[in-house]
């Protein structure tokens, strides 16, 4: 197998970014977001409506209970609460609202 390496690429660099040297812009969301870590900021909750009302149609054109869609989720909600770096009180608290 010829080294890729030879044809002139470049081997990947990777650095572990500091807190002071991420772009904090490029995590904040624009329109809309997902999940506990912008929820409830006043300049997406225009989207929120949207967000319900997009959940809303895909529910019904499944033709399926809202039941199972919730035991489902519920499978994995600590994981998904673990896969945040820090969560506040209020989310890890209380799963309904997470």
């Amino acid at each position: 197998m010829t080294n890729p390496f030879s044809y002139g690429f470049t081997k990947p660099q990777f650095k572990i970014l500091s807190d002071s040297e991420l772009n904090k812009k490029a995590y904040k969301p624009q329109a809309v977001s997902f999940g506990p870590y912008h929820h409830g900021e006043e300049y997406l909750k225009p989207m929120e409506e949207h967000k319900c009302r997009a959940l809303f149609h895909f529910i019904k054109r499944s033709k399926k209970p809202l039941e199972p869609y919730f035991e489902s989720l519920a499978q994995f909600v600590q994981d998904l609460k673990d896969s945040y770096k820090t969560l506040d009180l209020v989310w890890l608290e209380d799963t309904d609202a997470f």
